[in-house]
């Protein structure tokens, strides 16, 4: 996508929560992060005031700096919705760029008040048209209740009022029994609301059932005096009348056949009572205004209905809509549970009851019907004919016969639980019997749908999760960590945290999630999927473990939760048989496709698949299919816009346990890895070309594949292979910042040790290969993808120059990992850098990366002209891309060393290589070169171009490392400075800081946090500068031993230290500006950055020339221009400096004190701008 195309953003509140940018979900997890999205989205585009936001997100707990806390959670979400054309700054606040009805919540709203509109004004086909959309999008709107609590009051308020105009318009056009249907729902959920109870009244009435109509009006006449004191409104007491003057009123009974009981037989004793119950049973109410027990065989609740009030709205809601519902879900997602719930909220709604009919011991699909018969209580009525296999009853009548005679009639509702063993069963029967009873409703639980007409389906997932930063153990702007109590309040409110602490609660009294208890309960639910099953089960074993130790056992989930209670069913008591069951209803095919997947924790694609079944029976082509039908029995998940399905860690744990069982699981993890291997190296060299985006993707996609493949290899011992992988994931982890974890897996690969002529890898010979990409040879660009490993084509073989190379590589990243900025680390890894130099350049024809590498090492270890020796062959090698790297490599060594000239040519020939290459990364770190010359030179359009170029390549590839992103945005704020754009400077710099905070680099908060001061200083903001600074220094290792951090080999020091004297300077103390002036030279020297000595120089002269010494002002102006190589014609402090002394000496004084400085070179341009060398310091 290019940063000027506008990507359609739509936002999902209702129900589960989802976000889309144009076909793909985006994951907007954290309290807070979600809070602001939830919040511009309920603008509708519409601006939000930053004090609104503010308040909102913070509540009483206010950070220190508001403005800037909120600028960091737009900066995140701006980033997580592919960049600034999303979340727009607006004059008071910020807003989404999306329409109303792009957001669901908005668009029902919408749609509500048309529907009213066109009602009012006698258009009722409209009207119903619109209301009837308007409901079917309404789902509970949890994330709006964790965030705004009032605006979903209001949005559940809404609803009921659109279900109510609903009904009046199906009213209006004569469809009764649809509003019957509808308001009999509406009134079980709001028994004293009066104007669905007068609706039902008059649909009732329009029916000719006046008795009904009657009992609810004495059912809502009971509720408003239970619940509020109150008698019924006029307009209900008007009904109540009109009805009692009614001719042919019947009081108590509505003349409709009685419902199926054992006492409900035509001419049994009892059935016409049952019959006059069953006829009051919509309001709850028997005749006479006493309520009556429900009709029907559900079981009375034991324990709280907890966490799936959307779900259970949505089940209401399609069971209005059609006749039909199935709610599938994975064993132990609660589906019986939700049915039953189901079942007995809505019971008024049939007058001849809600039966469940129990599949669980039924073993035989021929008994399918005799199970219905007796959950009815007919089962005396027919019997069983052993020799035709078949029912017969008594009178000789079919079972199908026998119940659509005692179903065809009446209102029932059946719960059909645990189809699954009996699918084709339950779907022949319900294919029959729908049909031919036009008032019944089915509400069916299976692990996969029933697969016929009409059939609407509930998928149950797991429980809603805490996110990953609400154990409270991390900060950042998330939601809700480190112990603030609005935090720990959303915690507790996450269904799956609710389920777990109310069932813990019931065997542990006193227990409570707590600071103690959160982050061990927040980390169990994670890692049990939420599903309410295993915590249910995990709930029971607090009676003897601690939360902790439940965590600690989740290596062995199988074995912690493997007791349950014995009122469960066998196939529910325990972890283990829950999943056997569904794993025991698969065919040999899909049993072989769901363990051989279950070893990938990152998902799968039907690639991946084929591959794990390589040697099986399982065709490739019949890959699709079979994942298609694991997703149907609930043991998959299609991830929404990405194609890959994906397995909950317990069953993925069951599958690998199955594999050990038979010995498999090594196997299947050498497949694994081998097919991991040649994916990586496949994708690997398209990092660096046009096809960088869709390889990214895909290497995204299966990363957490990829690791758990070079866990394995070096799990096994397979050296060669070990390092090939890590090496081929080197250019990934690099272009991603991510240099710690690519230390970690390369020294684990590199300490396995290596057999003489090769390792064992899986499946094979390894042949000793180290990479096939970048990192791992000199054929970069040139078409030669290596295999991964097995034939180590385009590689280098242990020993050689690839190994020398992954060390390097393993070296560098080390040094990055350590200190990003800066030379300290290299000094401390001196020793090793020239060892691995010296060995690099042993080898003859030293090219690739390889080459590289030895440049920089040689820069490094200052041997600057053998550096550039071995750079000058690199760049005019045949390799375009690697070319265009050395050319940055070289600019960015050309730069700290004051040489501007060589860096115009060395970042021109970049930028066109990269250009060429078709690499946006590579673009995105060439571009900041060019716009800081652009900037020297005082074309600060130019620079804003090249900057914004930058910005754009970044957000396209995603792929800046967050320090990276940070002094981008450093140099984007400087050039707004510079231009006099005082307001927008302001606001961006409001979310720099906690950004910094964020990315968990000391060292980036020093060096950061001295360029913000500087700002903030330039802006006239001197508080806030010495907020910012003070924050600095506290990082800074003044001496050795201080406990300080590493700060770039003293660039971060000397920064401070510069920042430091201009704040002394604008406070009048020209003393404490000189100590602070030292410290920041003494510092800046040590770095050995040219360009950082320069900005200590700059202050230097703003320093003298406060002491009255304009002439010696002006020469060091003249040296700091040597320093950098260039004058920086747009600085404001250099301007600020140059203005007042040219007014002093005049233009000719001023011209030879310049023209002397910038004479000046090396050692006595470095001595002259030395604070202890001024006269009277």
């Amino acid at each position: 996508m290019r940063g000027d195309e506008r990507v359609r953003l739509r936002v999902v509140l209702f129900g589960e929560f989802e976000v889309w940018c144009g076909d793909a979900v985006v994951d907007v997890s954290g309290g807070r992060l979600r809070g602001l999205l939830v919040r511009l989205a309920l603008a509708g585009g519409r601006a939000v005031e930053a004090g609104t936001l503010v308040d909102a997100l913070w509540g009483a707990e206010l950070p220190a700096d508001p403005a800037n806390a909120l600028q960091s959670l737009v900066s995140r979400l701006r980033r997580l919705l592919g960049g600034g054309r999303t979340v727009l700054r607006s004059e008071s606040g910020y807003r989404l760029r999306l329409a109303p009805d792009d957001v669901d919540v908005l668009r029902f709203e919408r749609l509500a008040a048309h529907g009213r509109d066109r009602l009012r004004a006698g258009d009722s086909g409209a009207a119903a048209e619109a209301l009837g959309e308007a409901v079917a999008l309404y789902d509970e709107p949890s994330v709006i209740a964790a965030v705004a609590p009032a605006v979903a009051t209001r949005l559940e308020g809404a609803v009921v009022e659109a279900a109510a105009d609903l009904a009046e318009a199906e009213l209006a056009l004569g469809r009764a029994d649809d509003a019957v249907a509808r308001l009999t729902a509406l009134l079980a959920e709001h028994p004293a609301d009066e104007r669905p109870a007068a609706l039902l009244m008059d649909a009732l009435a329009a029916q000719g059932r006046q008795a009904d109509a009657l009992a609810v009006y004495e059912r809502v006449r009971e509720s408003l005096a239970d619940r509020l004191g109150a008698d019924p409104g006029t307009a209900l007491r008007e009904r109540h009348v009109r009805l009692l003057r009614a001719p042919g009123v019947v009081s108590g009974a509505s003349g409709v056949a009685g419902a199926p009981s054992p006492a409900g037989a035509p001419g049994a004793p009892g059935a016409a009572r049952a019959a006059r119950a069953a006829g009051a049973a919509v309001s709850g109410v028997a005749p006479g205004g006493v309520p009556s027990p429900a009709v029907g065989n559900l079981p009375s609740p034991l324990t709280s209905f907890v966490g799936r009030e959307g779900d259970l709205g949505r089940v209401g809601a399609l069971l209005v809509a059609g006749r039909l519902v199935t709610v599938v879900g994975a064993g132990g997602a609660g589906k019986t549970r939700l049915a039953v719930e189901a079942g007995r909220r809505h019971q008024g709604a049939y007058r001849d009851g809600v039966w469940l009919v129990d599949l669980a011991a039924v073993a035989e699909p021929a008994k399918v019907g005799a199970a219905v018969l007796t959950a009815l209580g007919l089962r005396g009525a027919a019997l069983f004919d052993a020799s035709g296999g078949r029912l017969r009853t008594d009178t000789g009548a079919d079972e199908v016969d026998l119940l659509v005679d005692r179903l065809g009639g009446r209102e029932s509702l059946l719960l059909v639980d645990n189809c699954e063993h009996l699918i084709d069963a339950v779907a022949r029967l319900l294919t029959t019997l729908l049909p031919r009873c036009p008032a019944l409703r089915v509400l069916a639980t299976s692990r996969e749908p029933l697969a016929i007409d009409g059939e609407a389906l509930v998928p149950l997932g797991p429980l809603p999760l805490p996110d990953d930063d609400d154990d409270g153990d991390g900060g950042g702007g998330g939601g809700g960590g480190n112990g603030d109590a609005g935090g720990l309040d959303r915690v507790r409110s996450i269904p799956s945290v609710r389920l777990f602490a109310e069932r813990a609660a019931a065997v542990r009294p006193g227990f409570v999630v707590d600071e103690r208890t959160r982050a061990d309960v927040v980390r169990l639910v994670r890692g049990l999927d939420g599903m309410p099953l295993a915590l249910e089960l995990a709930a029971a074993r607090l009676r003897t473990l601690s939360p902790a130790e439940l965590v600690a056992g989740l290596s062995d989930r199988f074995r912690l939760l493997a007791t349950g209670s014995r009122a469960a069913s066998p196939r529910h008591r325990t972890l283990r048989a829950v999943i056997a069951w569904s794993w025991d209803l698969l065919d040999d095919a899909e049993r072989t496709v769901a363990e051989r997947i279950s070893v990938l924790p990152g998902g799968v694609t039907p690639e991946s698949t084929a591959a794990l079944c390589a040697g099986t029976s399982v065709p490739p082509d019949g890959v699709p299919e079979l994942l298609a039908a694991l997703t149907d029995k609930s043991l998959l998940h299609r991830a929404p816009g990405t194609g890959r399905y994906r397995m909950l860690a317990t069953l993925r744990e069951y599958g690998t346990e199955r594999l050990a069982e038979r010995g498999d699981l090594r196997a299947v993890r050498d497949l694994a890895a081998r097919h991991l291997a040649r994916l990586v190296a496949r994708e690997e060299p398209l990092l660096r070309g046009p096809g960088q985006l869709d390889a990214l993707r895909v290497l995204r996609g299966e990363y957490d594949n990829a690791l758990a493949a070079l866990r394995h290899l070096c799990d096994s011992g397979a050296a060669g292979a070990a390092v090939a992988l890590a090496m081929d994931l080197s250019w990934y982890w690099h272009i991603l910042g991510r240099h710690a974890e690519a230390a970690y897996w390369q020294e684990r690969a590199l300490a396995l040790p290596v057999a003489e002529g090769g390792v064992e890898g899986p499946g094979g010979s390894d042949s000793g290969v180290v990479g096939s990409g970048a990192l791992g040879s000199g054929a970069v660009g040139s078409g030669a993808v290596g295999s991964g490993f097995g034939s180590g084509a385009g590689a280098f073989g242990v020993g050689s120059v690839g190994r020398d190379t992954a060390e390097a590589v393993l070296l560098l990243n080390r040094i990055n990992a350590r200190s990003p900025l800066g030379v300290e680390a290299v000094d401390e890894n001196e020793a090793v850098l020239r060892d691995l130099a010296g060995r690099l350049l042993a080898h003859p024809s030293l090219s690739g990366f390889a080459g590289v590498l030895a440049a920089i090492a040689l820069h490094f270890l200052r041997e600057h002209e053998a550096s550039r020796a071995l750079m000058r062959r690199l760049v005019d090698g045949p390799d375009v891309w690697l070319s265009g790297l050395a050319h940055m490599f070289r600019a960015s060594f050309a730069e700290n060393e004051g040489d501007l000239e060589t860096v115009r040519v060395d970042v021109a020939a970049a930028l066109d290589a990269y250009r060429r290459a078709g690499d946006r990364w590579g673009l995105a770190t060439a571009l900041p070169m060019r716009a800081l010359l652009r900037q020297y030179d005082g074309d600060l359009d130019g620079a804003l171009a090249d900057l914004s170029e930058a910005r754009v390549h970044a957000r396209e590839f995603g792929s800046l490392s967050l320090s990276d992103e940070v002094f981008l945005d450093v140099r984007w704020i400087d050039l707004h400075v510079r231009r006099g754009e005082d307001a927008r400077a302001r606001a961006l710099l409001d979310g720099l800081h906690e950004r910094v905070v964020r990315a968990g680099v000391p060292e980036l908060g020093v060096v950061v946090g001295a360029l913000e001061a500087g700002l903030w200083l330039r802006l006239g903001d001197v508080e806030r500068a010495g907020v910012r600074l003070d924050a600095a220094e506290a990082g800074v290792s003044v001496e050795a031993g201080g406990g300080g951090v590493s700060d770039g080999g003293g660039r971060g020091r000397a920064l401070v230290g510069a920042v430091r004297a201009q704040l002394c300077l604008r406070r009048g103390d020209v003393e404490g500006a000189g100590v602070a002036l030292g410290r920041a030279y003494a510092a800046a020297v040590g770095s050995g950055d040219l360009p950082v000595l320069a900005v200590v120089a700059v202050t230097g002269a703003e320093w003298v020339s406060a002491r009255g010494l304009c002439r010696e002002a002006v020469v060091w102006v003249g040296v700091a221009a040597r320093l950098r190589g260039a004058e920086d014609r747009s600085d404001l402090q250099v301007r600020g400096v140059v203005g007042r002394c040219r007014a002093v000496l005049g233009e000719s004084a001023f011209g030879v004190a310049y023209g002397e400085g910038w004479g000046l070179e090396g050692v006595g341009a470095v001595r002259r701008v030395d604070p202890a060398g001024v006269v009277g310091c």
